[in-house]
């Protein structure tokens, strides 16, 4: 096979190269992010020409106004202070339209549509350009554009057409793209606190546990947070320090009974000490206030794998699978059937994730480990 851009030769059926790739997404920030399958995703993407419009009717029902986007957030000539300023004001409020957070862990959340992908798009190439020449905006937009980056992260594991190596290689440059604004972000004083929980999570997904803690610690009246208390809370799990978990849970759900993530915490530390009935109450109390988050009945399923139903956790997964980002279900269905020994069953789902996943890890080394206990079990038999 060659890439469809620039004919290098490449190995298996990836359609594109590294250096075309970076080259496309430093064009189109979000055009990875389409979901659309091997042989006829990229060629489709890389020569589909956006199309920026306004999506700025109520409850999103989009209209197209007479004025193009791309007319309205424009960088001028010789733009001054007050120019920027006045164009990251707009970026701010057209990415806020279009459902990008403030705060990375709620990216998982939004749904753009096509026209937004575009729009988004030419709002990062916008607001680089003007960063570049003129300087920042405030924390609030700055926070905004991480997080859109940070949505281009977590797409990379769909994309298809394009080797690990270089699917890293681009992972890298968004990152440097993302950290560009949370580094400007450190420098506005006073600050509300945006930026520092952002940088938090990250540590936290990175597996810095205690830069996490000290960084949850410098959001402002963090005691009365719910948000980062419940980040303190995943840390302290990822330490092991499991009351110390529960009580930054509890602490937070004193200040807002209906906050998610720390029900969800609390469910997770009373699965880690085994104490079922409590993790159950607790998961099901998310449930009831989030009804359509996969990771809540994951969550669930593995409250019923540690007691050992299989059937109930099974279930649980299945209902994962049908809702927006439960691919693990598959993951953990496979896990499932090869502790209960059904190992073709293991076999068939782990294949179903790694199809959305191909390039997983954890996911490959499940299908090497299921093969092999279904290729010991046909020479015994």
């Amino acid at each position: 096979m060659h890439c469809i851009l620039c004919g290098k030769e490449l190995d298996a059926d990836f359609q594109i190269c590294g250096d075309c790739a970076i080259k496309a997404f430093e064009r189109d920030p979000l055009w990875h992010c389409r979901n659309y399958l091997v042989g006829d995703s990229i060629p489709d993407i890389l020569s589909k020409k956006n199309t920026l419009v306004l999506s700025l009717g109520h409850d999103r029902e989009s209209f197209i106004d007479d004025i193009n986007l791309k007319d309205d957030v424009r960088i001028p000539e010789k733009p001054l202070k007050a120019d920027a300023e006045k164009m990251f004001w707009k970026i701010n409020m057209y990415l806020n339209h279009m459902g990008a957070p403030l705060y990375m862990e709620d990216i998982y959340e939004i749904e753009p549509t096509l026209d937004d992908l575009d729009n988004m798009s030419h709002i990062m190439n916008s607001a680089l350009a003007l960063h570049e020449h003129i300087g920042s905006a405030d924390e609030e937009t700055l926070s905004r554009l991480a997080s859109v980056y940070f949505y281009s992260m977590t797409r990379l594991g769909y994309l298809r057409g394009i080797s690990p190596e270089d699917r890293n290689a681009l992972s890298n440059v968004i990152e440097e793209r993302m950290r560009i604004y949370l580094s400007e972000g450190e420098k506005i004083m006073p600050h509300r606190g945006h930026i520092i929980t952002n940088q938090a999570y990250l540590a936290q997904k990175a597996g810095d546990y205690r830069g996490a803690l000290d960084l949850y610690r410098m959001v402002p009246e963090y005691d009365s947070n719910p948000r980062a208390l419940a980040g303190m809370g995943r840390a302290y799990e990822g330490l092991e320090m499991i009351e110390s978990a529960d009580d930054s849970y509890t602490q937070a759900l004193r200040i807002d009974d209906a906050w998610i993530p720390a029900w969800q915490g609390k469910a997770s530390a009373a699965l880690s000490g085994k104490r079922w009935g409590a993790a159950l109450q607790f998961i099901s109390k998310a449930i009831a206030l989030r009804p359509n988050m996969a990771s809540l009945y994951i969550l669930k399923g593995e409250i019923f794998a540690g007691q050992g139903l299989t059937n109930e956790a099974d279930r649980a997964y299945q209902k994962a699978i049908g809702l927006k980002h439960g691919e693990s279900g598959w993951l953990k269905r496979a896990e499932l059937m090869y502790d209960a020994g059904r190992w073709g069953a293991a076999l068939q789902f782990i294949e179903r994730y790694l199809f959305h996943f191909p390039d997983d890890e954890e996911g490959i080394w499940w299908r090497d480990r299921i093969k092999q206990a279904v290729d010991k079990g046909n020479n015994e038999w």
